[in-house]
């Protein structure tokens, strides 16, 4: 449990008497997040997944859930990689049992993601659901819409700085800049 003492030391800003403090409450955030990055990579080592193979199976099973058709350019879109690196991944995954590749209902030639009903995702996943599940159950209608606040609050937050941060070059981006490309030298002499 976070109380104000943990809550104050972990955080640089001011910090009150109690647990119902700014500070405890990214105190308990924190220990969340980390909770569920230790789940993630319990999660990954049992399926023996990597981030990314991880992260689509888990898209293609809410597209599934929410009845939308998922086509490999759209997974690609949304792990930012290129078509041909989702189709490795593709392929790594059904081969692996956890996503099949189905023709596209009303167009032959595309092709649709579902995922499978592989035991030890479902067995991973469904525990994981259902205690998520219970722990928003247990709380009264007010108390999901201070955490709904405080969510998008924090997400908004977390989209600003990735947005101002765009434009500040990154020390990869500088390094790629610095090195000539093989034959630059020669050529610009």
């Amino acid at each position: 449990m976070v109380t104000a003492d943990t809550a104050a030391s972990s955080y640089w800003y001011g910090s009150g008497d109690d647990e119902h403090t700014a500070a405890a409450l990214l105190a308990a955030l924190r220990d969340y997040r980390a909770a569920e990055a230790d789940l993630q990579r319990r999660t990954q080592a049992q399926m023996r997944l990597s981030d990314n193979e991880l992260l689509a199976v888990g898209i293609v099973a809410r597209s599934a859930q929410a009845g939308d058709l998922l086509q490999p350019g759209e997974l690609a879109r949304q792990l930012g990689l290129s078509t041909a690196s989702v189709t490795g991944l593709i392929d790594r995954l059904e081969k692996a049992g956890y996503v099949e590749r189905r023709p596209h209902p009303s167009d032959r030639r595309k092709l649709a993601l579902a995922p499978t009903s592989h035991a030890d995702a479902r067995a991973t996943l469904s525990g994981v659901h259902e205690g998520i599940i219970r722990a928003v159950e247990e709380l009264a209608p007010d108390e999901i819409a201070g955490a709904m606040k405080f969510l998008e609050h924090m997400t908004r937050s977390v989209q600003d700085i990735l947005v101002a941060t765009q434009a500040i070059p990154t020390v990869l981006d500088e390094s790629a800049r610095a090195e000539p490309v093989r034959g630059e030298s020669a050529r610009s002499s």
